[in-house]
Formats: C-alpha cells, structure tokens, sequence
C-alpha cells in the first residue's frame, strides 16, 4: 500500500557522495531526493515534501511554515536525509529539519481531522568519500551484523530518538565486541535508520519496519520536541 511520505533535509549540503544523475553539477542532498522521488513513485508512495521546481524562496518564514504544516499534516511517514553538513552550527531553534520532525510528531487536528504521528525514518547518504561512518556503520560487527550508531552533530530530536525504547533489551553476547560500548536487540530506537544503499535496494521494507514502530508508539520515550 502506498504511503503518504515527507522528507526533511538539508537543500544546498554538498557534502555528499557525487551522483552521476547531477552531471557536471555539485551534488547537495537536493538530487538524493529526486532520486528518492523516482524510488518512491516506482512503489505507489507519494512525496508530500517539496518537489523539484517547487520553490519556496522569497516567500516569509510565516508563509513557508504554513505550506510545511499542510504537507506535514497529510503524510504518515517522515523520512530525514541525514547528510554531514545538516548541522551547520546554526542555533536548531532557527533551523528547518527539528521543527519538520517535531511537527510531523505531534497528535494534530484540523477541521474535525486529527492525525496521528508520523513514523520515523532517517537514511544516512554517503558523504564526499563515499561513507556512512559519520553517523552509521553497517555493519558495526562481521560476526553479529549490528549497527554502529554515531550520534555526533544529530539534531537533538533525532538524538533523542534512537535508542529510546521503555525497555531496552541487550543483544545475545558476541565474541567479536570489544570495549564498554552497549549493543542493544532489535527494536532499541523510535527512529529506524538505514543507509542509502541499504535503504534503496528495498525501500519498502525499511518504511513498513518504521511504520511497525509507529505502530508501537507506546513502547518508546519518543522526543516530540525540537
């Protein structure tokens, strides 16, 4: 079934992987998400974010906020390009991507409609050379195949969501873990988070495992706040 889909990222960082679709020009995470839009229209879903030629230059902070709400509002899955200049030292109370992610959270009504929180899903895009390593190594481990997560220069309203289960249960012991580093089972974090290889070989999958945690919405601590 297709879903209702935002995506929240950073428009001009180009601190990403080259992508042979962008020609001559310098790849910034803007071509991931026309990619992304032709992976999405290939499975029935629809992008309620902002299209390619849409822009909302010029317009008041005032005007741009109420757009982001009407899109927010009628999507149910919130997907975040995590890229690694995102977070650009700018003050997040003045940036974009906490206010669409805590919106996108938050129990809305309008007009006698109310809708439900969006599920959660960040996709890490490579960055110049190619890795994920910033934020997410998969996999973390050859033996056990788990995740590294690096929660360094997230958004706090990403940060707080990983690794927010109730009850966080530990992984089966692996011989092959050094260090003091904790390893949590499946399950661990409101927010799923894939690469973007991983995430476009089967996009479905990594949206139906962030809709199962919407699904248990009252399993986790989940961060509403930018």
């Amino acid at each position: 079934m297709g879903r209702k889909i935002f995506i929240s990222y950073k428009y001009h960082d180009p601190f990403v992987q080259q992508l042979a679709s962008a020609g001559a020009q310098i790849t910034t995470a803007r071509h991931y998400v026309d990619e992304l839009q032709e992976l999405l229209d290939d499975e029935d879903h629809v992008n309620k974010g902002e299209k390619d030629g849409e822009s909302l230059k010029g317009l008041s902070e005032e005007s741009i906020e109420d757009k982001l709400r009407d899109k927010i509002f009628d999507s149910t899955v919130t997907i975040v390009l995590l890229s690694p200049g995102m977070h650009d030292g700018t003050l997040e109370a003045e940036q974009w991507i906490p206010w669409e992610v805590s919106y996108s959270l938050k129990r809305k009504t309008r007009d006698g409609v109310t809708r439900n929180p969006n599920a959660l899903l960040g996709v890490v895009l490579p960055n110049n050379q190619g890795s994920y390593d910033y934020h997410l190594k998969e996999p973390g481990c050859v033996t056990c195949k788990c995740q590294t997560i690096n929660r360094d220069n997230m958004f706090s309203i990403l940060k707080n969501n990983l690794f927010n289960a109730k009850e966080l249960k530990p992984a089966a012991p692996c011989s092959n873990h050094t260090g003091l580093a904790p390893v949590y089972a499946a399950g661990h974090s409101y927010m799923v988070l894939a690469t973007w290889a991983n995430f476009t070989r089967d996009v479905n999958a990594y949206i139906a495992r962030a809709i199962e945690r919407n699904e248990s919405w009252d399993d986790y601590d989940v961060c509403i706040q930018p």
